[in-house]
């Protein structure tokens, strides 16, 4: 059985949706420099196998969504988190062939402001269970 990782194709299933959910928008997969608020950042994502059968193998995947704001107030952040979960829950998102997207759920969500005083945080938690086809 060969296995294809699942990380990569993953992430730019993500960032193609986001695009399209949050323009004008940027989504970014970091932190910029120096950029104009807001924007949406495809965080660090960690990865376990799953064992969808006897013949078939897969990976649980965490991925993580940062929203940044200057917006005077929680408004900006919290629609865009409304976009972001729009956008990404129970949706079938594009794989490459050999791997199938079983689920991709909303696991979590949280805003906060940082301690500057003026930017808001959010951060959402997705869970991806995707099976490699079996050969």
């Amino acid at each position: 059985m060969t296995v294809v990782a699942a990380s990569w194709p993953l992430q730019v299933a993500v960032f193609a949706a986001l695009r399209a959910a949050v323009q004008p928008v940027p989504v970014y997969d970091g932190v910029p420099a120096a950029d104009a608020f807001p924007y949406v950042v495809v965080g660090d994502d960690s990865s376990v196998d799953w064992p969808v059968s006897l013949d078939a193998d897969g990976e649980d995947i965490d991925v993580t969504i940062h929203l940044w704001s200057r917006y005077d107030g929680h408004k900006e952040v919290k629609e865009l988190m409304g976009k972001v979960r729009a956008a990404l829950h129970d949706r079938a998102l594009p794989l490459v062939a050999g791997l199938s997207l079983v689920s991709f759920r909303c696991t979590s969500e949280r805003s906060f402001t940082e301690p500057d005083g003026k930017t808001r945080h959010g951060v959402i938690r997705f869970r991806a269970l995707i099976a490699s086809d079996p050969d």
